[in-house]
């Protein structure tokens, strides 16, 4: 990061010499030099005026700060451009005194330093909201004005801001006035909101919304009015963080308006995901299935619990105090605010939703087949009575550039099936006004987001709510340093392996970027991310990387010199690349091992990565230095401290690259460095090492999506129609009951439908769920119901029938979550624990996985618990 001392004259300095060196390096020279008429020259012909004096000046504070290497009187090389010489010269050292012969990792490298843009902050919140009570006044809606005064003034709290220091970028502008007027209006529609990491997109969505629930609220509209849907589970308790502050300094304006006599309706919040506890018992104590943990309890200290989903700012715990029926209130340890109501257990969220619910999509899927949830979706649960509670009015998907291919079309199913649910709810309440629910996707750039939306969620009408690329960006002071490195196959006689050359760059970038302890202000800026989307070669990779760095600190073979009394930038050692100039000389490196004026230290790192099953282990690696993930932290994992991210091997798509580098700088005076090796040995590789544009800049990267998949509307089908018997029937046994035979389960089922007004309203379900190419081929709902049970009756099926069967996960047609692969066998892997005797163990997986990991000669570190080479 910049210093905020330094001068804007000294960031344009800095930018023009790393241009310049850009230029040079995807030139293929690397031992880059600048001279100070070379920055006057490229200032001129950007229309800049720059005299030699404030060159002067400006130089030798960027040096000052370490962010320039003078190398004489008149040549300059930038602390970036010096990294990638290094990189150039790194070679795989083992000893003292191999430099001369140790093999070259790196044969090239490309390089992008780009400007950090922003979405400008202009128009004042104030204004905004005051303006949009003016034009809702004719509405008529009780406590309108009041629900404004709450909403701003506690927005403006939990900012820590005056409300006239708040200022609103264009996106969060449109969103407010057009959203709030459609929720106002009780009028449902499309938006799609895009934006980069950190553009504010959230509260985009989020402040309309809870204007709309919080008036709704105050006139005791009971029930769930906003659900947030989430991809992963780390991303639904990132994004519950946030919204229990907004909701609770929001609650406080409640609380303090209720004093004179306004309505004291305050909002709530819950969250539902796998490891959200069913009730009290469940909290205190875990829950077990076959003596194995499913689900464990919360730590109790005192009479309060620790929340596991997410800790404060400053990493300590957030507190669950007055437990009673599922509901209790969170706090922070240093009581900075406070959420009550907070709905902390499926029952509780059953009983009386939550207003605002953060859910996953594969909970979504569970619910909508389960009839115990229709009164969640504002059912009637007794024939010619209201239902308890309104349904949701407002549907937010989160991250939708990540849902792509078949796990896409599933999700595009899925919102098709919620989006049903949601209107016949509404049309089955005379009080309602509402018709359609708020259909809102949020997404990174991608090309033709509005279309992409559309064609994801189904709906007929949506409307974009994107940043204007020329009217509505501003610079900031910092920049993005993208490199991308082609490994050597072979160097000096010896062959040269991608995970070698990936070892050596994470540690020539992490020990010589610029790392920072905190200044008061700030936090501290030391941290680095490796990702490799392999489970399998990830392990390998942080095995070897703490082997490498913290077993036989490797990296201090670049910390010495023969003759410590030669100048250092003519020493042979700095020549070569062998001498790290920045971490050893620097006096300001910081680490976890390290304190600024001392020593350079190997920097921290665990010997396994933190993926979707690696457990509790999870947050003593986010401590390390550098920390290794699959996909798992590639969103939903917002650590101010991470300063480098690393990519081995290409990513599955831009959008997954795009939120891996969003994970650095958080803030956008950071000069954050994203690094990619792009192997010779791979096609994908080798097409973005010659593209790399289309992994930084992906404006025109459109997710591939096919929601008409035959096999996901097949899958979706027989799902829908437990849907409609759920809420239809609001029999749970249907889709798993007390039968002692699956003939006999059918059977129960076929009555039910074969009743007139099942039948009928099943077949307007299909119509409005299933694409128009799937009806073609299959007119009507019953013939997927007829293959459904001619499937069921096989003798594989049959045979292994017990009681309790849920249909949907027996059938090896079906996919066991909206995760699976579909349409593909499962083989059984075996693995060994070790012991004696001998613990096996096994896990179902895909065949088209189970070989790619498994084939002959391979050895794969994917099952954890494995101490012998797998196989199957």
């Amino acid at each position: 990061m910049i210093s905020p001392n330094t001068k804007n004259t000294d960031q344009l300095i800095l930018r023009h010499l790393e241009d310049i060196e850009q230029e040079r390096i995807n030139f293929g020279l690397y031992e880059t030099y600048v001279t100070k008429a070379d920055i006057i020259q490229r200032a001129q012909e950007k229309c800049e005026n720059l005299d030699e004096a404030e060159l002067e000046e400006g130089l030798a504070s960027l040096e000052e700060q370490r962010w320039v290497l003078k190398l004489d009187e008149n040549h300059y090389r930038s602390r970036i451009s010096e990294i990638v010489r290094l990189l150039k010269n790194v070679k795989q050292r083992f000893r003292p005194n191999d430099a001369q012969s140790a093999p070259y990792l790196i044969q090239s490298i490309r390089v992008e330093f780009a400007d950090r843009r922003r979405l400008a902050r202009k128009t004042k919140f104030k204004e905004i909201i005051k303006q949009l009570f003016k034009n809702s006044k004719n509405l008529r809606l009780k406590h309108l004005d009041n629900a404004r005064k709450v909403v701003q003034n506690g927005f403006c709290k939990a900012l820590n801001k005056e409300l006239d220091e708040v200022k609103l970028t264009s996106v969060q502008e449109r969103a407010l006035q057009q959203i709030t007027q459609k929720y106002f209006q009780r009028k449902g529609q499309g938006y799609v909101i895009t934006g980069n990491t950190g553009s504010g997109k959230t509260e985009a969505a989020l402040l309309p919304l809870l204007l709309g629930a919080l008036q709704e609220k105050m006139n005791d509209i009971v029930g769930c009015k906003i659900i947030l849907v989430y991809p992963r589970q780390t991303l639904a308790k990132n994004q519950l963080e946030r919204l229990s502050q907004y909701v609770a300094f929001i609650n406080q304006q409640v609380y303090r308006m209720a004093r004179s006599g306004v309505s004291n309706q305050d909002l709530t919040v819950g969250i539902a995901f796998g490891d959200t506890p069913l009730n009290d018992e469940e909290l205190r104590n875990g829950y077990k299935k076959d003596g194995k943990l499913q689900r464990g309890r919360w730590k109790k200290q005192d009479e309060k619990y620790q929340l596991p989903y997410f800790t404060d700012t400053n990493g300590d715990p957030v507190y669950a105090i007055n437990l009673a029926k599922g509901e209790c209130t969170l706090t922070p340890a240093d009581n900075s605010w406070e959420l009550e109501s907070f709905k902390a257990t499926r029952s509780a969220i059953q009983s009386n939703p939550p207003d605002v619910l953060i859910i996953t999509t594969e909970m979504l899927h569970r619910w909508l087949i389960d009839p115990t949830f229709n009164d969640f979706f504002g059912l009637p649960t007794r024939r010619d009575f209201p239902p308890n509670f309104c349904a949701p009015r407002a549907v937010v998907f989160d991250e939708i550039h990540l849902y792509d291919t078949i796990h896409g079309a599933q999700i595009g199913l899925l919102i098709r099936r919620l989006r049903h649910r949601l209107q016949q709810a509404m049309h089955s309440y005379d009080g309602e006004f509402w018709q359609y629910p708020l259909m809102l996707g949020m997404s990174a750039t991608i090309g033709n987001p509005q279309k992409f939306w559309q064609e994801l969620s189904g709906v007929p009408y949506v409307d974009e709510i994107s940043p204007d690329e020329q009217k509505d960006m501003e610079d900031a002071q910092g920049r993005e340093y993208f490199l991308f490195i082609r490994p050597e196959t072979y160097s000096r006689g010896k062959p040269v392996g991608d995970a070698s050359t990936a070892i050596q760059t994470i540690m020539a970038i992490a020990h010589n970027m610029r790392r920072r302890d905190s200044d008061g202000k700030e936090p501290p800026k030391f941290k680095s991310l490796v990702f490799q989307d392999s489970i399998s070669k990830v392990k390998k990779l942080a095995l070897e990387f703490h082997d490498a760095e913290t077993n036989r600190n490797l990296a201090r073979y670049r910390l010495q010199r023969l003759n410590f009394s030669q100048d250092v930038l003519t020493s042979p050692e700095f020549l070569d690349g062998e001498y790290w100039y920045f971490d050893a000389e620097d006096p300001d490196q910081y680490s976890t091992q390290r304190q600024p004026g001392t020593e350079a230290r190997s920097l921290t790192s665990m010997p396994f990565p933190v993926y979707s099953g690696s457990g509790k282990g999870d947050i003593e690696i986010l401590l390390q230095d550098i920390i290794f993930a699959t996909t798992s932290l590639e969103v939903g994992y917002d650590d101010a401290s991470i300063q480098f991210v690393m990519q081995h091997h290409a990513p599955r798509n831009p959008a997954s690259f795009v939120q891996k580098k969003g994970r650095a700088g958080r803030s956008l005076q950071d000069r954050p460095i994203t690094a990619v090796t792009l192997s010779q040995n791979s096609y994908k590789d080798a097409f973005y090492y010659q593209n790399p544009q289309l992994l930084y800049n992906p404006s025109d990267y459109r997710p591939p999506l096919n929601v008409d998949n035959y096999f996901v509307q097949q899958f979706q089908t027989i799902a829908l129609i437990f849907d409609e018997l759920a809420r239809l029937r609001q029999r749970r046994d249907l889709l798993q009951g007390n039968f002692s035979s699956v003939e006999e389960h059918l059977d129960e089922i076929q009555q039910e439908l074969d009743k007139s007004e099942i039948e009928q309203k099943l077949q307007y379900a299909y119509k409005c769920v299933t694409g128009k190419s799937f009806q073609k081929v299959h007119p009507n709902w019953r013939e997927i119901w007829d293959w459904f049970k001619r499937r069921m009756l096989e003798d594989d099926i049959r045979y292994n029938f017990g009681k309790n069967n849920n249909l949907l996960q027996i059938c090896p047609d079906l996919p066991d979550n909206l995760f699976s692969s579909i349409n593909l066998p499962t083989v059984r892997v075996m693995f060994s624990g070790g012991g004696e005797p001998e613990n096996w163990s096994g896990a179902n997986e895909d065949i088209s996985l189970a070989f790619l990991e498994l084939a002959p000669g391979k050895i794969t570190r994917r099952y954890r618990n494995a101490v012998k080479p797998t196989s199957f």
